[in-house]
């Protein structure tokens, strides 16, 4: 009967049934179907609804997600291009670094070389110094034997030539 309650009426019930309790009975078991047909076309209306409003809102969040890798996509072009900027930023300090201490290295050698010479220079002054110095102080022990043994000096000349003179000093 279910199946076929859209065909039949409540009129082809009344006929049909064999008493007033059987159509009764009849009536009562088409109301409750029907209300509960009315029952599930609502909770389909409402799961067709939910669906819906789940579909619309997951197409709205999915839009926002586009939106967000688009923009996480830019941001991560731009860090990359910074990156890249300060890398090649980084390569030209150190070469800057590397030809800054191969110059200093260069200073530092030319210094070097410079000191080495001012030492050998100073060195050479040095003994020339001391040279100097030990020269001085033989000519001055010279003179002072010279000193003291020219009265003696003149004494033997004196008589090697048979003359004896006073000593000048």
């Amino acid at each position: 009967m279910y199946e076929n309650s859209g065909k039949m009426s409540y009129l082809e019930a009344f006929f049909r049934s064999g008493s007033m309790t059987e159509f009764l009975n009849q009536a009562e078991y088409i109301r409750q179907i029907s209300e509960y047909d009315r029952d599930m076309l609502q909770q389909y209306n409402d799961s067709v609804q939910t669906v819906a409003d789940a579909k619309e809102q997951l197409e709205q969040q999915y839009t926002e997600l586009e939106e967000l890798k688009a923009q996480v996509e830019s941001q991560q072009q731009t860090v990359q291009a910074l990156m890249d900027a300060k890398e090649d930023e980084l390569d030209k300090v150190k070469s800057d670094i590397t030809v800054a201490q191969s110059d200093a290295d260069a200073v530092q050698a030319e210094l070097d070389a410079q000191n080495e010479i001012i030492a050998q220079i100073q060195a050479e002054e040095a003994r020339k110094k001391k040279r100097k110095k030990r020269n001085e102080d033989r000519k001055q022990r010279k003179m002072e034997l010279l000193r003291i043994r020219l009265p003696e000096m003149y004494t033997v000349a004196g008589l090697l030539y048979g003359r004896v003179r006073a000593v000048p000093g």
